[in-house]
């Protein structure tokens, strides 16, 4: 059975939030998430929450990404044949509107069959969903590991 392993490392997902016990006083949101733009302060059970809303957003839109872009990864059929198996890490670059910007390669397999189709996903993949509002800047760089893996 071969495979192209799409999962994300598991620490690529990390809500950025601090809770506040109910005795300590409330600070300015700005100074409890160290400066944080546009941070959102959550009432939860007695205890306050601040959250960065572009994080969050950030957390929300890029794995909607990498699964449009693992729906198109197939594993070349010469690359099996030759047994061939790797990681290619790439960085996604998409416009506001989800067009795609640019893919740029930031860690090739030693195999191009591998590197060619992670680039082949990408294009296929593309438009992207829109970037949503709450990311305020014009692209979204994220990046994509695929491991190429013959079982």
């Amino acid at each position: 059975c071969q495979t192209a392993d799409p999962r994300p490392d598991d620490d690529q997902v990390v809500l950025l939030a601090k809770v506040l016990p109910p005795s300590e006083p409330t600070p300015l949101a700005g100074e409890l998430m160290g400066g944080l733009e546009r941070p959102r302060v959550l009432g939860i059970g007695g205890l306050l929450a601040v959250v960065d809303v572009e994080a969050l957003a950030h957390q929300e839109y890029s794995p909607i990404v990498i699964k449009q872009i693992y729906r198109s990864l197939s594993y070349p059929r010469t690359a099996i044949r030759l047994n061939q198996q790797g990681t290619v890490r790439i960085m996604v670059i998409i416009r506001r509107s989800g067009e795609l910007e640019e893919v740029i390669t930031t860690h090739a397999s030693r195999h191009n069959l591998l590197n060619k189709a992670t680039l082949a996903a990408v294009n296929k993949a593309a438009p992207f969903p829109p970037i949503p509002d709450e990311i305020k800047s014009e692209t979204l760089e994220i990046t994509v590991p695929v491991t190429f893996r013959l079982d």
